[in-house]
């Protein structure tokens, strides 16, 4: 498991990743927030589907910007792992 730190404006708090055979499990523990992402999608097909999730309890601003870190993180935590 590995775990970031998010520190954006006003946010502060704590995302986790943990690698589930072929999936990523990615969790926001302060917000009762997490989602399973296939390790096999690319950069853009990842961002999107975070950026959707996001949309759920941020403005559009804030959804794209904690979706472009998480995906950077995403993508850093598997060539990590490799």
């Amino acid at each position: 498991m590995k775990i970031r730190e998010y520190t954006e404006g006003t946010s502060v708090f704590q995302v986790y990743f943990h690698r589930l055979n072929e999936t990523m499990l990615i969790a926001i523990p302060d917000q009762f927030w997490s989602v399973e992402v296939a390790i096999d999608l690319n950069v853009a097909e990842i961002n999107e589907a975070l950026l959707m999730q996001f949309f759920t309890f941020y403005d559009e601003e804030e959804a794209q910007k904690l979706a472009n870190v998480v995906t950077y993180w995403f993508e850093t935590i598997l060539k990590e792992n490799d």
